[in-house]
């Protein structure tokens, strides 16, 4: 941030001090061909720190600045607004705010009386924003053309000085130049007597409040605001009266024709020369179009609100609608899961059953087929299972085949396949192994469930082996298992039989 040197310009009522970085080429260009077309120099000031710009704004018996530019990069632009007002009550103060933070500096500024009216707010995108700096230039200057014009017309008429028709005729020139000024304005002016009626009244009264300027004079100033608001004015006035300061107070006010409207007042006392205040200055500004705003802005940020909440409640809605999905979803998991395990389950041994045998069957010879790797089938059934049924019972029957499956399944791999086929029959699908290797599988099998049996006869399975030749199908390579397994039972059970050299009749298992 550059510093420039404080008001030193040659004409420093017309500079315009900006605190904070500043879109300086903004200024420059925009701002300074806007006035330059109305006849004014513009000399742009930027304080390398906010204290020298404040101390800048007050350095010496200079004018001070015709408008302070706060710049939106400062942190708390309202203490500085306070500060400058502090340094040069009758400058304006342009608060340059982006969208994100216009909102809450504009309530802000609202709360802050001790600015008064000499602020504005703007967007520093805001194509006007060069129009809207001189237009804040030119209410100060009238603001200090309008001080300077009252405190010459105050010091010459406590001087004790012999008629001079010089200064009496600039003293007449001064109070038709102020005259002029109230009477143009565009806010209401008026003056109250010490019997709170209306002594005076401008233009811009006769237009807010449509009381013209004869049927004005003389009335209680009470009819100037609401039935509800009369006593409350009129102690103000009274407030005012005694020394009080009285600004920016909001008031429901009626027109002559009854129609409503808000405007806002401030209140000073105009003293004599004996220092008496019995008169009441009142000056009103018409802010219906701003209350108006101001409510519109309520009822959209309510609406918002509304909104707001009824997303929130749809939102929750979706996620209890989500969660609730996400539970059937898992009820629909383990349903499915239940319903394969049913499907692909001996319900009584717990082993694969034989649907899921024929399906590994038909895969595995295709693997075999394809990558010329070996393949055994056992089939193993278990001797004389009838007589156990028919002594001891078919639970007992049931809980031979249950330990006869664990059995099983403790003596294969896990890659292997182990399926109850049917009745006391179990098949074992061998991959990767050859005859010889699942021969002696069998055999451990055999001897593993012989030691099972305690009671009469003695527990024990035949079983046989076959291993897959190129172009068998699942029909043949089962077949040939199931022949072997019938040529152990022939030869007096309790034994394993390859599927090669087989002849045999099938006895009774």
């Amino acid at each position: 941030m550059s510093h420039a040197s404080p008001l030193t310009v040659p004409d420093p009522e017309r500079a315009v001090l900006v605190i904070g970085a500043a879109p300086r080429g903004t200024f420059e260009d925009g701002l300074g061909r806007t006035l330059a077309e109305s006849g004014t120099a513009l000399r742009y000031l930027q304080a390398a720190t906010d204290i020298e710009a404040l101390q800048a704004a007050s350095v010496g018996d200079e004018a001070p600045p015709s408008a302070v530019v706060l710049a939106p990069d400062l942190d708390n632009p309202l203490a500085l607004a306070r500060r400058a007002h502090q340094h040069s009550p009758l400058t304006q103060i342009v608060i340059l705010a982006r969208p994100e933070r216009f909102e809450e500096l504009r309530k802000a500024t609202t709360m802050a009386p001790m600015i008064g009216d000499h602020w504005s707010l703007v967007d520093p995108a805001d194509e006007r924003l060069p129009e809207l700096v001189r237009v804040a230039v030119q209410g100060t200057l009238q603001r200090m053309h309008l001080r300077a014009t009252l405190d010459r017309m105050n010091a010459r008429m406590l001087e004790p000085v012999a008629f001079d028709s010089e200064a009496h005729r600039s003293l007449v020139v001064s109070n038709q130049y102020l005259a002029s000024i109230v009477e143009h304005a565009q806010d209401a002016i008026l003056a109250v007597d010490h019997d709170d009626t209306i002594a005076t009244w401008n233009q811009g009264a006769s237009h807010m409040f449509a009381y013209e300027r004869q049927a004005a004079l003389g009335q209680p100033v009470g009819i100037l605001v609401s039935d509800a608001h009369e006593g409350t004015f009129i102690e103000l006035v009274q407030a005012a009266r005694s020394g009080q300061a009285v600004r920016n107070r909001e008031f429901a006010c009626r027109r002559s024709d009854g129609t409503a409207f808000h405007a806002e007042f401030t209140l000073a006392p105009v003293r004599d020369e004996a220092d008496r205040s019995t008169t009441v200055a009142v000056t009103a500004r018409d802010i219906t179009q701003r209350k108006r705003h101001e409510a519109e802005l309520v009822a959209l940020h309510r609406t918002l609100e509304q909104r707001v909440q009824d997303l929130h409640r749809a939102n929750a809605s979706l996620l209890a609608a989500l969660d609730e999905l996400a539970a059937k979803e898992r009820e629909l998991v383990a349903l499915n899961a239940t319903l394969e395990v049913q499907a692909t389950t001996d319900a009584l041994t717990g082993l694969k059953n034989r649907m899921v045998f024929h399906n590994s069957l038909e895969e595995m010879i295709a693997v075999a087929e394809r990558q010329r790797a070996p393949l055994a089938v056992l089939v193993v059934d278990v001797d004389h299972f009838k007589r156990v049924n028919d002594t001891l019972g078919h639970q007992q029957g049931d809980r031979v085949l249950q330990t006869i499956a664990r059995t099983l399944m403790a003596h294969t791999r896990e890659q292997d396949v182990v399926a109850r086929y049917g009745g006391e029959e179990f098949v074992a699908l061998l991959p990767n192994t050859g005859l010889e290797d699942a021969s002696l599988v069998a055999e451990n099998l055999r001897r593993a469930c012989g030691g099972l049996g305690t009671g009469e006869p003695p527990l024990t399975v035949s079983i046989g082996v076959a291993s897959f030749v190129l172009g068998d199908s699942a029909a043949s390579l089962l077949g040939r298992a199931d022949e072997a397994l019938y040529a152990s039972k022939a030869h007096g059970r309790n034994r394993v039989t390859a599927a090669s050299g087989i002849d045999a009749d099938r006895p009774e298992r």
